[in-house]
């Protein structure tokens, strides 16, 4: 009777960690990627939580190649403005894979 009780227990603290866990998720917009491999993507921050691209702009995957000033140049745009628009706080975190937000083309 005991371990039955355990068992309950137990199943009650998991179900309710769960719903728990449940409520406090974030809704992340559902995208995919663009066919082609050419880094560029419509994928969410590689979290799932980083800034958000506005209809006008596209997610950049960095490439092993890439530094800031060679996105910069690719899509004609300011390192400022790279940094603040994709929140930025240090630059050695940016690495290949990393998703950048840029202006479309």
């Amino acid at each position: 009777m005991r371990y039955l009780l355990v068992c309950c227990a137990l199943v009650s603290a998991v179900l309710a960690t769960g719903c728990m866990e449940r409520q406090n998720m974030r809704v992340v917009p559902n995208r995919e990627s663009r066919a082609g491999g050419d880094g560029v993507s419509n994928k969410i921050g590689d979290n799932g939580f980083g800034p958000v691209a506005n209809p006008n702009e596209i997610y950049y995957t960095m490439e092993a190649s890439d530094t800031i000033y060679t996105v910069t140049k690719k899509f004609n745009i300011t390192t400022e403005w790279l940094i603040k628009r994709n929140e930025i706080t240090d630059r050695t975190l940016l690495k290949p894979g990393k998703n950048l937000i840029v202006p479309r083309k």
